[in-house]
């Protein structure tokens, strides 16, 4: 019988909805098919969860057409799908909208187009219209318009009487107007030889029966040309007349035939590559690593490793050691990064070993790879698959394992839109899903994963020891205020202060100098942004600030810009203060162009690159810069966090902290753990191939318990100190937490949406609040924030289970409460940052 309805979600909408299958549709709709369907005024993109042989009562609006080539969503996807929309409090829509590669959806998008009569029918002529709504009616002659892309191109807004006159005078209409899917196939033309062709040419009597010139040169091409055929556009390119007759004489005496063939964009091969040093002989720690893993694989059930160990201990060796067993027992393997910039450094190292079955996956390949590379992990072609945060929903079949590596970082946590899931947890239930093993590995544990180990809920694994014989670096505290005194050389004397004060101490630019005449290479670390992170008028005490978010405007050198990075506000920097008048305008603190500007001054023949969101803007450029810093054609690298994570360059040797305290202070409870994390990873980037390793931490707070973790290098000893105080205080591990912000224009709005959800939870059994209070960045383009902290014991609550159902029970019946619909909210289970 063929499928005559089905049952289809939508993002952003609870439930599912009954739809009547054409027909002509029947064939191609399946459970996890992608569809266009009615809903409401408008037409969105849909996901079937369930199809019916015969119609139902509820079905009276039909299916419009099938999305994405028919592309299909396997059983175990919408399995994990689903567990997602649960546990993340987000729709099953939205979890399965996140499983896809983006540019598939379709959907009305409302806009403004011309009205559809006749022109002479104008109540009003174009003559009574100001030169902007005459240059609008002749750009929409072209298209329809959405109401930004009025406002921004022609200045008008689009609730103004001038567009309302428009719409009253009959000339232009607000309507729904379809935006189709962005990407699909790329299908080529193949022009290939027959077999009765390629007979005759074996026998050469295929020359008496094409006697043109145009002809034999086609059949010799063909014939000629590597591979098997060739696109039909490369064979017409710049054809003559007599060239296109010689091919339609081939095609109907046929000794030629035209095939499709469906054409990957994505270009492995011209990925940056880092050098590949070559394997050395297992250590033991990774030899009984790498077996408790093989034995785990060998059951085919679930099991879940934390593989402890330092910086430079070979943790990726065991990843690779590990997926080539899974992949030798027929199964697929997932590896995951925090970080998009990460994938060209494992990218050589998997490429070298698993050669065409590794393809890499994150949010910033273009929409038409990133749908290929989707299509070919789906169909086989690719068993092990690396990316960052959102390969978790790789269609990999027959999952045997999945790597997160740097899993203690909070870049795996989706921080905005829905659904905000946390792709290291998200990874351990696919693994559970799958009967497979998780290995997650890192040099600084998660206190999470050191409280499932300690509950028995995964093994740990330990590399104790660097490899190649190096040991690790050695840990120094720098005071900030060692800059402007004199500074004594390697020699014993003293040399002169500058007159420019400098960011980096007297004691850091002397390590960095003596670094680099031995040939080495230096890492600097600035956790920020731009050149100074605030301009204040020294007279007046003017603070330049985002007039849309309650955050100071960062200055950036290039073309003096001041910048929000919040919601990209620009504002050109001052000469003079606005308010005073005063050419006394202060730049305040550092950022990583002000850290490179100052070691290019200090040493001009240095060859010094940067690297972070502002200069690695450009698709590709991380793995190009890190590739040439692996080769040693710059001698500093000046970054953001990210030169930090997971780089193995043999010959860099000092490692500074520009500023150690700037992640320890934030107003949130991991603040410490992030802060102590970060400086233990930076201290793993020195001296990995040697035992002159060094690292530099410029600090005001040398008794804070992370400055200490880092010096000592002893992060069990942090994370059991720092445990203690998350029990005694209601925190993860111990606790379960929900994270709900409300966001509005209007505060009372928010205030008393927040009230009105405190009275809701604060009787509940089970349930402790936190707040509410405004965010410690109290608003963000236009809008107030508040949030409130829910959470239950872990020893009332294991899974959190009753914490998520009270939570939604609250969102379920907000449509009675006129306080909670006034506002935009936003709820995030286990949030990394409250912030």
């Amino acid at each position: 019988m063929r499928v005559q309805s089905a049952e289809v979600v939508i993002p952003g909408v609870e439930g599912s909805f009954s739809y009547i299958v054409p027909r002509e549709l029947s064939a191609a709709i399946r459970r996890g098919t992608v569809v266009l369907v009615p809903f409401r005024s408008r037409r969105a993109t849909g996901f079937v969860i369930q199809t019916h042989e015969q119609g139902v009562p509820e079905a009276t609006r039909t299916i419009d057409q099938v999305l994405g080539d028919s592309i299909q969503l396997g059983n175990d996807l919408l399995d994990f799908t689903r567990w997602m929309s649960d546990y993340y409090l987000c729709t099953w829509g939205e979890a399965l909208r996140a499983a896809l590669p983006s540019g598939l959806d379709a959907e009305d998008q409302f806009k403004f187009a011309l009205a559809e009569h006749d022109q002479s029918q104008l109540s009003l002529g174009s003559e009574a219209y100001s030169e902007e709504i005459a240059e609008l009616l002749e750009a929409l002659e072209e298209g329809p318009m959405s109401a930004r892309q009025i406002q921004t191109r022609f200045g008008l807004n689009p609730d103004g009487t001038e567009i309302k006159r428009l719409k009253q005078s009959g000339r232009i209409v607000y309507k729904p107007v379809l935006r189709g899917p962005r990407t699909g196939e790329l299908v080529e033309q193949i022009v290939e030889l027959t077999s009765e062709a390629l007979s005759g040419i074996e026998n050469d009597t295929i020359w008496t029966f094409i006697t043109t010139r145009s002809g034999q040169r086609l059949i010799r091409e063909l014939r000629d040309c590597p591979g098997n055929g060739m696109p039909k556009r490369h064979l017409m390119r710049g054809a003559s007349k007599q060239r296109r007759a010689a091919l339609e004489e081939l095609l109907a005496k046929e000794y030629v035939r035209i095939r499709k063939e469906v054409i990957s964009r994505w270009k492995p091969d011209e990925l940056p590559v880092l050098s590949v040093e070559p394997d050395s002989p297992l250590t033991p720690h990774q030899t009984l690593a790498t077996a408790a893993i093989s034995a785990a694989l060998e059951e085919n059930k679930y099991s879940a490793f934390l593989l402890y160990g330092v910086t430079g201990s070979g943790k990726t060796r065991v990843y690779i050691e590990a997926i080539q067993h899974v992949l030798r027992l027929g199964r697929t393997a997932l590896v995951l990064v925090p970080e998009i910039s990460l994938t060209p450094v494992l990218w050589g190292r998997f490429r070298a070993v698993f050669g065409d079955e590794v393809a890499i996956q994150h949010s910033g390949q273009p929409m038409s790879v990133r749908y290929d590379l989707w299509r070919g992990i789906a169909n086989g072609t690719y068993r092990v698959v690396l990316g960052a945060r959102s390969a978790v929903f790789a269609p990999l079949s027959n999952l045997g394992l999945i790597v997160v590596d740097e899993e203690h970082d909070s870049s795996y946590k989706q921080s905005e839109g829905s659904p905000r899931y946390s792709a290291r947890d998200a990874g351990l239930y696919r693994a559970l899903q799958s009967n497979g093993v998780a290995l997650l590995g890192s040099a600084t544990p998660s206190f999470e994963s050191l409280h499932a180990v300690k509950q028995r809920r995964m093994s740990l694994l330990s590399l104790p020891e660097r490899i190649f014989g190096s040991s690790m670096p050695s840990v120094e505290m720098v005071t900030p205020e060692n800059a402007g005194e004199d500074r004594e050389s390697e020699h014993g004397t003293h040399e002169p202060v500058p007159d420019v004060p400098h960011i980096l101490s007297r004691q850091s630019l002397q390590a960095i100098e003596n670094t680099l005449a031995r040939g080495k290479q230096v890492i600097v670390l600035q956790n920020r942004r731009g050149f100074a992170p605030f301009l204040i008028c020294r007279a007046c005490g003017k603070l330049f600030e985002c007039p849309n978010c309650s955050v100071s405007l960062t200055y950036h050198r290039p073309g003096k810009i001041l910048k929000c990075h919040y919601c990209h506000h620009r504002d050109d920097a001052p000469d003079l203060c606005p308010v005073c008048g005063s050419d006394d305008l202060n730049m305040c603190g550092s950022g990583t162009q002000r850290i490179a500007e100052e070691l290019t001054t200090c040493f001009p023949t240095a060859r010094v690159a940067r690297m972070d969101s502002d200069a690695m803007a450009r698709i590709g450029s991380h793995g190009e810069l890190m590739s040439e810093f692996g080769k040693g054609n710059y001698d500093i690298l000046v970054g953001t966090q990210m030169v930090a994570k997971g780089l193995d360059f043999p010959n860099v040797e000092l490692s500074v902290v520009a500023d150690a305290d700037s992640e320890l202070f934030y107003p949130d409870f991991r603040a410490s753990e992030r802060g102590a994390s970060l400086l233990l990873q930076m201290s793993g980037r020195s001296g990995r191939a040697s035992k002159d390793g060094r690292v530099l931490l410029q600090t005001r707070a040398q008794s804070h318990p992370a400055i200490r973790a880092a010096t000592e290098g002893d992060w069990l000893k942090f994370a059991e100190e720092e445990l203690l105080h998350r029990e005694k205080s209601g925190f993860p591990p111990y606790y379960r937490v929900v994270l709900l912000r409300a966001k509005n224009s209007d505060e009372s709005a928010v205030a008393r949406a927040m009230l009105k959800a405190k009275r809701e939870l604060e009787n509940e059994p089970g349930i402790g609040l936190l707040g509410p209070s405004p965010c410690a960045v109290a608003k963000i383009k236009g809008r107030i924030r508040y949030q409130l902290l829910v959470r239950s014991s872990r020893t009332t609550d294991p899974t959190g289970a009753q914490l998520r159902h009270k939570v939604k029970n609250l969102f379920l019946n907000w449509g009675n409460s006129e306080e909670l619909k006034r506002v935009q909210w936003e709820i995030d289970v286990d949030p990394a940052s409250t912030v």
